[in-house]
């Protein structure tokens, strides 16, 4: 699944949306520290990578729902695996202060 056209697609809106997002920021706000305008710009480019990816890939019906989420509560052989797992991150949490 090399995906080149979905990839020079996403990733071109993402980049877009990047600099539009910096020059909103720096033309708009000159108030605004410079690393946050540049953190904020990363986030937009990430969540543009994020949606346009996600978004074909649950639109086009490329991956089948067991992909994503490979664990089922009807399957008896693996369920126990979430719910052991689910109880060890709250006894972390408990347990140790510094994760919270």
């Amino acid at each position: 699944m090399l995906l080149l056209k979905l990839r020079l697609m996403v990733e071109t809106a993402a980049t877009f949306s990047r600099c539009v997002t910096m020059y909103i920021l720096i033309a708009h706000h000159t108030d605004m520290e410079k690393g946050i305008v540049f953190a904020l710009s990363q986030t937009a480019h990430g969540a543009s990578l994020f949606i346009g990816y996600w978004s074909y890939f649950l639109l086009q019906n490329a991956l089948k729902i067991s992909d994503i989420f490979p664990f089922s509560f009807a399957d008896k052989e693996t369920s126990w695996i979430m719910i052991s797992s689910f109880w060890t991150c709250v006894c972390c949490l408990l347990f140790n202060p510094s994760t919270s």
